[in-house]
């Protein structure tokens, strides 16, 4: 009964982490989704205290009828031997830890393979706790039906740990696999999700049921009474809780930064094994079973730990680069390839498709970052960054972009003096703004990795991060606007795309606000945005929630070759005062671009009137994080509708 209950009360966990992830929130934001929790939750107090009025009514009328005895003594005590609960509940914090690390660890390896959106990160949850509350649902029956509850805890945990570092490994080389899924289904977001919910399932069921087994089995072992039921589960759930703390704690801050995603896993399930398997020592011990059995058990759990050393082993050049949203290199392999060989010979298939060398990757708290190097048809060696296999930064596609986020804003400004870069990426647009003569510039930054693979671009940067007037700061970019008291004259904004988990809280209404606050007046705010992998709908919601906070405001074409590719939003505190035409050229010269005249830069601007250009409707803001639901949805949008409607609108 009390996996029951446990398995039920799981189940509703991954319900509500699901209609959250996928529905609540999107239709009625986070404060319309809290008031229906509490509301649900109050109904559900409420109803309770009426069934409890009615049980404590009937109870005292059959107690009125009936005399209770003056003592009770319960009849199930057993003798006490403290050697199995206080092995239960051993076993119960390891499984709690290495469950809730491994969870972490994995959620952060499948945002490589499926995509590191809202509702994958949502998926991967709600599979993770569906599989507990079935394996506690099936071992809260076998609980009641085994003799020796504790051999049977043991190899579950045993089991778990072994699944794990075989279902990591099967998972961190199923890229071919997944991109196959995602480029099947992915003019279907229903069907995609589905189906990456369906594969996943499957991968990751078997260790989830054996993480699943331990609180019924526990809960049996442990209750030596029917009187201390409650406080014994409670007490055993107190202990697996303090477990399910520690695991996300060490697994983020402590294991992945030091040992990456593959040794985490290797300690995760390193230290599950371990334990029980000194725990089935201590149990052979106490019975002196014969000691063949001793031999073949110590045999065995070698075997087990060898391969916590060995596994898993990934190819880094494969995670470097993410292939569940750009399959342009990768067709003729995923129309050869069949899913079972997809699957076990994937790795295998990648590296005939794969061009260029692996020169650098992190993995650390703040994500996996890669570099690549490769080389042009000219000889010419070429870089490009990746985080989260998602590329952000390179030597040469990128740099229009790059150059000019920094040109136009300082341009614009007629003396900045202090400066502001959220996101460091390659550096080259923090190294073009010391092309100014500003005082002190600071960079946000919010993964250490990022930084230590800048230094690949040095040749491009300027060595930005040596300069001393640059000031690099690790930290989340809003917590650092919020707390800080400094004021900016420039703040300029390039995060990722903002499909990626969390990114769109940088394209939100109350940031631009406070990126407003920290402007000094006449200070101006530059925000990054894309137009591929968008529609004209979610385009103009993030315009519309800019130019709110910023009505005196531009639209800037990075490039007159692509316009449906990357843009510039300029807002102005204090009136517009764009100086294009007075610039003069850069002094000393940037080797990454030429701007003998800047004036031609009025070129790129395609709108001054941006609340008109974006007309009435929704807009993006942290309550409402619309555009959090909405991107994921358009990864595989291909068309010119964005760069057409401009036209149109002009």
């Amino acid at each position: 009964h009390a996996g029951r209950l446990y398995g039920l009360n799981t189940i509703g966990a991954a319900a509500g982490s699901l209609l959250c992830g996928f529905w609540l929130i999107q239709w009625w934001g986070v404060p319309g989704t809290l008031v229906f929790a509490v509301a649900a939750n109050s109904a559900i107090g409420l109803a309770c205290l009426l069934v409890g009025r009615r049980a404590d009514t009937s109870a005292g009328e059959r107690a009125s009828k009936k005399a209770p005895p003056r003592h009770s003594t319960p009849r199930d005590e057993a003798p006490p031997d403290p050697f199995e609960p206080t092995a239960a509940l051993v076993i119960f914090a390891v499984s709690g830890f290495c469950a809730m690390a491994c969870e972490v660890i994995w959620t952060k390896l499948l945002a490589l393979i499926v995509g590191p959106t809202t509702y994958s990160l949502t998926i991967v949850l709600v599979t993770f706790i569906t599989g507990l509350a079935l394996g506690s649902l099936v071992f809260g029956w076998f609980a009641d039906r085994v003799r020796n509850c504790l051999a049977l805890l043991l190899a579950t945990q045993a089991a778990a740990a072994l699944l794990v570092l075989g279902v990591s490994q099967v998972l961190g080389s199923s890229q071919l696999f997944f991109a196959k899924l995602i480029f099947t289904f992915k003019d279907h977001f229903g069907l995609l999700n589905a189906a990456k919910a369906g594969a996943l399932f499957v991968f990751m069921i078997l260790p989830t049921l054996c993480f699943g087994a331990a609180f019924p089995l526990v809960s049996k072992i442990y209750t030596r009474s029917m009187a201390r039921v409650g406080r014994s589960i409670g007490f055993a759930y107190m202990v697996n809780t303090i477990g399910a703390l520690l695991g996300p704690f060490m697994a983020g801050f402590v294991l992945i930064p030091l040992l990456g995603k593959e040794g985490s896993l290797k300690v995760v399930a390193g230290t599950q094994l371990a334990t029980s398997v000194v725990i089935a020592g201590l149990m052979f011990k106490r019975g002196a079973r014969d000691p063949r059995q001793l031999g073949v058990m110590a045999a065995a759990a070698a075997a087990g730990l060898l391969l916590c050393v060995l596994y898993p082993s990934w190819s880094h050049r494969q995670l470097s680069i993410g292939k569940y949203h750009d399959f342009e290199d990768i067709r003729p392999v995923l129309a050869r390839s069949g899913w079972l060989a997809s699957l076990f010979q994937g790795t295998r298939e990648m590296e005939k498709a794969d061009k260029g060398e692996l020169v650098y990757y992190g993995d650390g708290i703040g994500g996996f970052t890669s570099v690549v190097k490769y080389a042009d048809a000219m000889g010419n060696t070429n870089l490009a960054m990746a985080n989260s296999g998602k590329t952000d930064a390179s030597s040469r596609q990128d740099m229009e972009t790059q150059t000019l986020l920094a040109h136009f804003p300082m341009l614009c400004h007629k003396s900045p003096q202090s400066v502001m870069v959220i996101g460091l990426a390659s550096g080259i647009t923090a190294g073009e703004v010391l092309h100014y003569p500003v005082a002190a510039m600071d960079v946000l930054e919010i993964n250490h990795q990022v930084v230590e693979a800048s230094r690949f671009f040095n040749p491009w940067n300027g060595r930005v991060l040596d300069d001393e007037r640059t000031r690099l700061i690790l930290q989340d970019a809003r917590a650092h606007l919020q707390l800080t008291r400094q004021t900016y004259d420039v703040i300029i904004s390039e995060p990722s795309n903002p499909w990626m988990e969390g990114l769109a809280a940088l394209f939100t209404r109350d940031f631009f606000a406070l990126a407003r606050e920290r402007l000094r007046d006449g200070g101006l705010f530059a925000q990054w945005i894309h137009a591929y992998q968008m529609d004209w709908d979610a385009f103009a919601m993030i315009g519309r929630s800019f130019a709110e906070v910023f009505p005196d405001s531009l639209l800037v074409m990075m490039s007159l070759a692509r316009p449906e590719g990357d843009y510039l939003l300029v807002g102005f505190k204090g009136g517009r005062h764009c100086g294009l035409e007075d610039a003069t050229a850069l002094q000393p010269p940037s080797r990454n671009v030429v701007l003998d005249r800047p004036a031609v830069l009025r070129r790129l601007v395609v709108s001054e009137t941006l609340p008109v250009l974006f007309g009435e409707g929704p807009v993006h803001t942290d309550g409402h994080p619309r555009l959090e639901f909405a991107a994921p949805r358009l990864m595989y949008h291909r068309n010119r509708q964005i760069s057409d409607r401009i036209q149109s609108k002009k």
